[in-house]
Order: C-alpha cells, then structure tokens, then sequence
C-alpha cells in the first residue's frame, strides 16, 4: 500500500523492496531500471524526488541495507538527472 502522505518515502521503499528481493536471490539487476518502475508507478513529481533523495541518504547509512557505493552513485544520478 502506498503512503498518500509521502511519495518520496514510498518511492525509496519499493527500491529498496525490489534490490533486497533481487540481492537474495543473486539475482544481477540494473537500479536504474527498478528506480524507473518506481517513479512510472507511484507518480512522482520533482518535488516528490528531493524528499526521496534525503530519504535515500539516510538509507545508505544503514550498514544492513546493504547498499554498495556504485549502487549509491548510480541512484544519486539518476535522481539528480530526473528532477
């Protein structure tokens, strides 16, 4: 179910739903892809990727999400190019 109240935080959830699912598997996966699907899905705005992104960032410090550093890059991008 997604949260109304805040797409941003919806959005880093179903990344990082995707990435674990993936990651427990072995499963290789491209995260621009997932965040792609994500941001199709849930209908974010711009406004909406500037509250991801912090919520990304606190995520990553998280050592047990498990987040490589090309796969923060990779997400950092993609935001900074989308908004």
């Amino acid at each position: 179910m997604m949260n109304e109240i805040s797409k941003g935080a919806d959005f880093v959830t179903f990344y990082g739903e995707f990435s674990a699912g993936y990651d427990e598997r072995g499963i290789t996966y491209n995260p621009e892809e997932i965040l792609e699907e994500g941001y199709n899905e849930i209908g974010l705005t711009r406004e909406d990727l500037v509250e991801a992104l912090e919520t990304f960032e606190e995520e990553f410090l998280i050592e047990e999400n498990c987040y490589t550093l090309p796969e923060i890059n990779t997400i950092r991008k993609w935001i900074k190019n989308k908004a």
